[in-house]
């Protein structure tokens, strides 16, 4: 493939990007925790989780391995099987730190074959750090903002995309029962309300307590949504 759109690039890009806060300028933390605190655990880079992505009435098939996770680098390998689109593989690498409980992305890399065979690779840059949720210690009532934050997307091939990120974040509730296809599991339950360039995001994630990976989100933005749900993990 000689010619990558970058809208495709950068939804391969999104889909990793979110899926690395399951490894679970700061953020400023909001009124003090009103609730109990959990740490949630790290996934196995030996475990292959298998979940179910639709978005727009279409269902695709995702396979994930966390090959690292830490305070400092996460490493996920992604397969998206698309029932139209065909079959996309990514490597995604991201620069992290942790702040006051609270994820912190600096940049990801991403890399790897579009459907048709094409190649790619990709790099987002944040401007300061992008909070991205809690890290490990996740705490009921917690609230926290995100900083007005600048998004710069490099794609080749695609040229470059920019956006901006700005917006708050809440802990709905920790020890929340979420019943998905793979089983019954305790999560913590936070929601991301984010304004972007594109237009506003709401992202809801229920992360495994014990497992760390997330087993159900759901975002929300202009003219699209879409839900994923873990499906197995084998």
């Amino acid at each position: 493939m000689t010619s990558t759109p970058i809208p495709l690039v950068l939804a391969a890009a999104l889909a990793s990007t979110l899926a690395l806060r399951a490894a679970g300028a700061a953020g400023q933390g909001g009124p003090p925790r009103t609730g109990p605190c959990v740490t949630t655990g790290i996934p196995s880079p030996a475990t292959t989780y298998i979940y179910s992505y639709t978005e727009g009435g279409v269902t695709s098939t995702i396979t994930r391995r966390w090959l690292e996770v830490s305070a400092t680098v996460s490493r996920q390998q992604m397969t998206n099987v698309h029932p139209k689109q065909g079959t996309t593989s990514v490597l995604t690498v991201a620069a992290q730190h942790v702040v006051d409980d609270l994820m912190v992305v600096d940049q990801f890399k991403s890399s790897g074959n579009l459907p048709g065979g094409g190649a790619f690779t990709s790099t987002t840059v944040h401007r300061p750090g992008l909070v991205d949720g809690p890290a490990f210690r996740v705490c009921q009532g917690r609230h926290w903002t995100i900083p007005q934050t600048a998004v710069l997307t490099t794609t080749t091939p695609g040229g470059t995309a920019s956006n901006s990120i700005s917006g708050t974040g809440d802990v709905i509730a920790v020890n929340a029962p979420m019943k998905v296809p793979a089983g019954t599991f305790e999560t913590v339950n936070y929601r991301e309300d984010r304004q972007t360039a594109y237009g506003p995001i709401t992202i809801v994630t229920w992360r495994a307590i014990k497992e760390g990976v997330n087993v159900r989100w759901e975002y929300t933005m202009p003219k699209t949504s879409a839900v994923e749900v873990l499906v197995s993990a084998k």
